[in-house]
């Protein structure tokens, strides 16, 4: 019996991009007449085809403006609640949180639309059949979530705490997920996502970020598929830039 195919899907504004391990990540736009829900159930389809039988859906990463990095000390769902407001981040009656681990300690908590969840989950559910699912502090869901801010938590782990502050940044195609991490220790200090469309965008944020933090001298990682593109113009201020 062959290996099953691990199929990870990241769930973005205009559409959805599937991979395998080892494959280059594939995009599917999301047709307007038909709905989100609908044009996802639909591209989640074309994907199982795409890869044939034995295809497991193993893991869904929600890229949206709708993440926030949750310490532990914000694990009850006052304080969660509390937390999302500050951020101008409202769950509707239509939306679910969902958890996905990012670092020792901290997790992402990210607000997703339910609608959209139930299709993931109804595809998950046929492809995986009785597979064990995943805890996500809601329920149980038949995959993982997975959150950008991961990358940069492997980053840290990857590279270590340096002698200056440093930050990492995954850049997807449509956000910039930010973080920044103290001297020596590599505690989270600010993480946040934002939107990007050209290098301009990643330097007005670092240059924003580096009054506060002082990051000008400290090492800047740039990883996701346009991190190159990114880092010909961020080396130029941040000489201490690596791409990814």
């Amino acid at each position: 019996m062959g290996q099953d195919k691990i199929l990870s899907i990241r769930l973005s504004p205009g559409g959805l991009s599937f991979w395998t391990a080892g494959a280059a990540e594939e995009e599917l736009a999301f047709d307007p007449a038909k709905g989100r829900s609908e044009s996802l159930r639909e591209g989640i389809r074309a994907a199982m085809e795409t890869l044939g039988a034995g295809c497991r859906l193993a893991e869904v990463c929600p890229d949206t403006l709708r993440t926030v990095v949750v310490p532990g000390e914000y694990a009850s769902a006052d304080a969660l609640a509390q937390l999302l407001k500050a951020n101008n981040i409202t769950p509707g009656e239509a939306d679910e949180v969902v958890y996905a681990g990012v670092s020792s300690g901290i997790k992402a908590a990210v607000v997703c639309d339910r609608a959209e969840l139930d299709v993931l989950r109804e595809a998950a559910s046929a492809a995986n059949g009785a597979d064990a699912g995943h805890d996500d502090a809601i329920g149980i869901l038949p995959f993982a979530i997975v959150s950008p801010f991961s990358m940069n938590g492997a980053c840290l782990i990857k590279h270590g705490a340096g002698r200056r502050r440093s930050a990492a940044v995954y850049l997807t195609p449509a956000h910039a997920y930010i973080t920044v991490f103290e001297k020596k220790s590599g505690a989270w200090l600010y993480a946040d996502v934002m939107k990007w469309s050209a290098a301009t965008d990643i330097l007005y944020y670092m240059s924003v970020l580096d009054q506060q933090f002082g990051l000008r001298k400290g090492k800047l990682y740039l990883r996701g598929p346009r991190a190159c593109e990114a880092g010909e113009l961020l080396r130029k201020y941040f000489r201490k830039t690596r791409c990814e």
